[in-house]
């Protein structure tokens, strides 16, 4: 085709130009990324539910509206589990951390425990708000009634104190702004009375993630200061702040200690591989220089790393190192044979160069597929991805080359002390046997592809994080002891609209209220319980049984509109302000608060679909409007939206892809053939997950991505130099040969390397990581052996069939 002649001749004037300028071309590219760079140190890390949304998304507009009225409802668990919690000794440890936590925390808002527990009582006609310990008890007597008073407050049970009473918590709420601003568009500023005469109006942000993780981690070096203490008592720490800061903390650690040792791995395959120091510092500096400055055009444009984004570094090593293997492979040979590194650049771009390109582009098409996602970090993966793979690129023909050409270093290729012999050897093997046994080959991997679809379909969604650290992991043991013995670490906030102001003053209401709780209270599916609730009600009963001589009888609601609005504004003069959690100021809007244990997001899903026509039942039967509303229901509701959004981008990919692999390789029907040793690989993988009893989640989907790209830039690679030698020689035995002897070898190179390096995550003890990394190392495998035998077997069926009469 003449269209590729010419563009793999400009490719070959770009080698000429670049070796005569490389020292001008070196610059430029090192000037450029150094300024990109410098802005580095400004990218964030963002793991919490809320970020899966844009800013304007109905679901996040309402989680957002709910957290400036009510505060913030993620907490902070802490779990204390002493020989008797009514031990005088347990109780002052108890109030000195409770002390130290209010004074020492950041962005606090309130500690709670049984220290400062609400305790509501009348004396004749006066209500008298307090904290549980008020009075210290000083005798027996007054602390055996104090713990019979405080296991007989239903409002403490499960909350702050176990049913068995062994087991007390201290609850951590967080302010729901931190300390960072945004500026506001005017007419924002206008609705909400915040513009000034000095400038631009300015609003604080929500409580950021490292806010956030700030808290978690001073509240754990105050736990560890009490560990040891005089006082023994069990320990436990959970709360979805406190899994996000372990999941940051990984991110931050752990995955960056796994791609350095990757790194390392892959640098000494290299080596192995090229034998001097150019074949392991040019490709590690290419895809160094793509993830630096991907990452920092993220930093420059605010965008954080995410769930999604965090393989963004992964998956640029697997395009940069894909990239600059095939080009040096391609380079020590011509270098051997010319021995003149200019003719031997040269000649390389222009073998190679419109298939790193055509892969690149391809690539990238696949994978900004993922820009048309709903959910924001998968739509920033196709993005970034986009400018990733394009940097990579870049960096392959441009600054590769030019640094091979300043090099002074005598350059040598592999095959002088007959590695490359037995490397040629094995790949010419493998092409003989595809050759051999076509048939055989295709229709057994049709039959294993079939079954592999089968299994792939039988796969699970899931998305439980918890899951991912190992069993006896101090996180999972305290969420899973917390939920056992507490009835639950996280919530879900229902918000009751009653349409009218001092809604919350009518009986009906307030009934209607106490009746949802005890049905809400009832349900139960495979995983999930409901622990208990709180709300408006709760308060409403206390004040009624303080105000009739505190008789257990009278905890009940009150029956007339002017009793409930009298007791409600005695409450607030006692200077109590526990209402503020629970109702707007007009008492028009509650906040019904359903405690649950921590679940599998999709079995949230479940439960969802469970209490919504409970509400809505309760909505007809009422006349109210009831929303799901806290970051449970967020994470309910979009998580599974998630991975369905991936599972589409994915499929939007191959359409991307297909077209383009006809374009590329000139033909519709080699197109579409092309895509089975693309599709081969992801597929086998998805049923070797089955096998594996592995769940798709938001992290095994995005293996694909990695496994996508390293799949097209194989069979493109392949296809590309196989039509160029099969168009020389209407012989598809030697153009399956000569392809395998240069391709081939770049290919076997890159999978060796890859491969290993991702098979380095096996050694992490989170599973996600090591799914990560077994499933993406297999994958590559099976992407160079689907390139390596069944695209040169389907290549001589599709010759075959067309061209019966060509020599073969």
């Amino acid at each position: 085709m003449k269209w590729r002649a010419r563009i793999e001749a400009s490719f070959e004037s770009w080698g000429h130009f670049v070796f005569r300028h490389a020292k001008l071309v070196l610059a430029f590219v090192l000037l450029t990324t150094t300024g990109l760079v410098s802005q580095l140190h400004t990218i964030t890390v963002d793991t919490s539910s809320e970020s899966f949304l844009y800013k304007d998304d109905p679901i996040r507009v309402a989680y957002d509206e709910f957290r400036e009225q009510f505060g913030r409802d993620e907490v902070i668990v802490i779990g204390l589990n002493p020989p008797d919690i009514f031990d005088p000794a347990f109780l002052r440890e108890l109030e000195q951390l409770h002390k130290e936590l209010e004074a020492e925390v950041p962005y606090l808002d309130e500690v709670n425990s049984l220290i400062n527990a609400r305790s509501t009582r009348g004396e004749g006609d006066t209500l008298i708000v307090e904290d549980l310990f008020e009075h210290w008890p000083e005798t027996e007597e007054a602390l055996a009634e104090l713990r019979t008073r405080t296991m007989a407050n239903p409002v403490y049970r499960n909350l702050l104190v176990s049913e068995d009473g062994t087991y007390t918590s201290i609850v951590i709420e967080t302010m729901a702004f931190g300390e960072a601003t945004e500026t506001i568009s005017e007419e924002d500023a206008a609705f909400a009375e915040l513009q000034t005469e000095e400038g631009p109006a300015q609003q604080k942000k929500f409580l950021m993630g490292a806010e956030s993780d700030a808290a978690v981690m001073k509240v754990k070096e105050i736990l560890a200061r009490h560990a040891d203490g005089p006082v023994e008592m069990g320990i436990y720490l959970a709360g979805t702040p406190v899994l996000t800061a372990s999941l940051t903390e990984i991110m931050r650690g752990d995955l960056q200690v796994l791609l350095l040792l990757s790194l390392l791995a892959i640098s000494v395959c290299l080596y192995v591989a090229f034998r001097s120091w150019v074949g392991v510092v040019l490709p590690m500096m290419t895809v160094v220089l793509s993830m630096l400055c991907t990452l920092s055009l993220m930093a420059i444009f605010r965008v954080p790393i995410q769930l999604a984004t965090q393989i963004l570094p992964t998956f640029l090593l697997a395009v940069g190192i894909g990239n600059s293997v095939h080009i040096l492979a391609v380079f020590f040979q011509r270098h051997s044979q010319l021995q003149d590194k200019e003719e031997a650049i040269a000649k390389t771009l222009g073998h190679s160069g419109l298939a790193v390109g055509f892969t690149s582009l391809t690539t990238a098409a696949g994978l900004g597929a993922f820009m048309t996602a709903d959910m924001y970090p998968v739509a920033m993966l196709g993005l970034f991805a986009v400018i990733g793979i394009t940097s990579a690129f870049c960096f392959s023909v441009i600054l590769l080359p030019a640094f091979l050409a300043v090099s002074k270093i005598k350059l040598r290729a592999p095959i002088e002390d007959g590695k490359g012999q037995l490397t040629d050897r094995a790949l010419r093997a493998l092409g003989d046997f595809a050759l051999t046994h076509p048939w055989k080959i295709v229709s057994t991997s049709m039959v294993l592809f079939g079954i592999a679809i089968w299994a792939a379909l039988q796969l699970p969604f899931a998305h439980d994080p918890i899951s991912w650290y190992p069993e006896d992991d101090p996180i999972r043991t305290s969420f899973e002891l917390m939920d056992e013995k507490l009835r639950g670490t996280v919530a879900l906030e229902l918000e009751i609209d009653t349409g009218e102001e001092n809604g919350l003053h009518d009986p009906t209401t307030l009934r209607m209220l106490e009746e949802l709780a005890s049905e809400l209270e009832t349900i139960k599916t495979d995983t999930i319980f409901v622990g208990k609730t709180l709300s408006i009600v709760e308060i409403s009963k206390e004040i009624h049984q303080a105000l009739n001589g505190n008789y257990p009888s009278y905890y009940r609601l009150p029956e007339t509109r002017p009793l409930i609005a009298q007791e409600l504004l005695l409450f607030e003069n006692s200077g109590s302000d526990d209402l503020e959690d629970l109702v707007d100021s007009q008492f028009r809007l509650a906040r019904l608060t359903v405690k649950v244990p921590w679940a599998d997001s999709i079995d949230l899903g479940i439960f969802l679909t469970v209490v919504d026509p409970v509400l809505q039942r309760f909505e007809e039967k009422y006349d109210v409007k009831i929303d799901t509303n806290g970051l449970l229901a967020l994470m309910g509701r979009t998580v599974d939206v998630l991975i369905f959004s991936l599972r589409d981008s994915y499929f939007i990919a191959f359409m991307a892809i297909t077209p383009m692999m006809m374009l590329m390789l000139g033909s519709v029907r080699r197109g579409l053939v092309s895509m089975i040793p693309n599709l081969t690989p992801i597929v086998f993988t998805l049923g070797m997950m089955y096998v594996l009893s592995i769940p798709v989640d938001a992290f095994t989907l995005l293996i694909g991505a990695t496994a996508l790209g390293l799949a097209v830039d194989d069979t493109i690679h392949f296809m590309h130099n196989f039509g160029r030698y099969y168009e020389e020689s209407q012989d598809v035995r030697y153009a399956v040969h000569e392809t395998l002897h240069t391709t081939g070898r770049a290919m076997l190179f890159t999978t060796v390397i890859l491969s290993t390096g991702f098979f380095i995550y096996t050694i992490s003890v989170m599973e996600n990581l090591f799914n990560f990394g077994f499933l993406t190392g297999v994958a590559i495998l099976l992407a160079f052996l689907a390139d390596a035998i069944l695209a040169p077997a389907l290549m001589l069926l599709m010759v075959r069939h067309v061209y019966k009469d060509t020599k073969y």
